[in-house]
């Protein structure tokens, strides 16, 4: 999945790393707590099968990243429980910044999460 100069590509094991390596400009400086902050949120989501992470690379940089965690939700009348990704962590590289990334992630991301069959999102 392209957008211009840069890829948008889903989340795969081999990108954990530098997964942990971008988030010390959201989460924490230190690796360990940021590959164990991703596990929990979103390799070990209990409603969601797979990451809901999309990535922004610059040939084999991560330089930006949107992540989405499954979350359940209760609607309608009768009740009944819906199954959505929310739309969460959000970081980009500050020399990529003001490059329309952010919008190019979630072009690619809504249309991957709308074909993975999920009807709704939040944010």
């Amino acid at each position: 999945m392209y957008s211009g100069e840069y890829q948008i590509v889903r989340y795969q094991p081999e990108h954990r790393s530098r997964v942990a390596e971008l988030q010390r400009g959201m989460w924490s400086p230190y690796l360990r707590l940021n590959e164990a902050y991703l596990d929990w949120k979103h390799l070990r989501n209990p409603y969601a099968q797979e990451p809901l992470i999309y990535l922004a690379m610059a040939g084999e940089q991560v330089v930006g990243m949107r992540g989405f965690f499954g979350a359940r939700w209760f609607v309608g009348s009768p009740l009944r429980s819906v199954l959505m990704p929310c739309a969460g962590d959000l970081i980009i590289v500050r020399e990529y910044r003001n490059r329309g990334l952010v919008a190019a992630i979630m072009e690619v991301a809504l249309r991957d999460l709308a074909e993975r069959g999920y009807d709704y999102s939040i944010s």
